[in-house]
């Protein structure tokens, strides 16, 4: 499972670690978070090279993915809403949108196998009263964002 991609002038190391650390495993899930090409630009190329993977994302993200890449990958996407819980079989991630923290498809995931686990790309960028927000709303950040 991999939370998001990197900027384009890393995307080579990038691939070459999932490579190293992957070995001959599938990649089953690619979670995105978030859509700004310095946080993505690596999709596309992670997308051929991994076609069993799975993308998990919310509906506005997969538009913006289809405006970004032509890939046709409406059949291994997997649509998450506001509180959707997605079980892998080692782990159940919970999501929370948060839109127009910095763009409007922002996303964060919650792992409650890991407790107090969240990953997330802009959490930190919300304003106090926001972060409070958004974790009374999905119950996880106890503690994590004052």
């Amino acid at each position: 499972m991999l939370f998001d991609t990197v900027d384009k002038a890393v995307q080579q190391r990038f691939l070459e670690n999932i490579s190293e650390t992957l070995g001959d495993r599938a990649l089953d899930y690619i979670v995105v978070q978030h859509m700004e090409p310095d946080h993505s630009a690596a999709l596309k190329e992670l997308l051929l090279r991994y076609p069993g993977a799975k993308i998990v994302c919310n509906a506005k993200t997969l538009s913006f993915i289809k405006q970004f890449y032509d890939l046709g990958i409406d059949s291994r996407t997997h649509i998450v809403k506001e509180n959707d819980t997605l079980n892998t079989g080692k782990h159940a991630l919970h999501f929370m949108m948060a839109p127009m923290v910095h763009w409007p498809e922002v996303m964060v995931t919650y792992d409650s196998t890991n407790k107090n686990t969240v990953f997330r790309r802009r959490v930190r960028m919300l304003r106090r009263t926001q972060r409070r927000a958004v974790c009374r709303r999905g119950g996880f950040c106890k503690g994590l964002y004052g």
